[in-house]
């Protein structure tokens, strides 16, 4: 994909998805503004997945274990 295919974004909605710790949320979120200013509409999301090494729970953090978090 190149520039010249993000012409077919205008007026669309798209999710841009950071999936990892936190720094992938701020990448998705240039991504979005980017496509924003070509007329998309955007929704960001981000899949926290900052675990121990070791984990008994391996996986995404479920929503239980976030506190002060929106979920829409």
């Amino acid at each position: 994909m190149n520039l010249k295919d993000l012409a077919d974004i205008k007026g669309k909605h798209v999710i841009v998805a950071g999936i990892g710790g936190g720094g992938d949320i701020v990448s998705a979120a240039v991504i979005g503004k980017r496509l924003e200013r070509i007329g998309g509409k955007v929704t960001l999301a981000s899949i926290l997945w900052e675990r121990f090494v070791v984990d008994p729970n391996p996986g995404p953090i479920s929503l239980n274990n976030i506190a002060n978090c929106e979920v829409k």
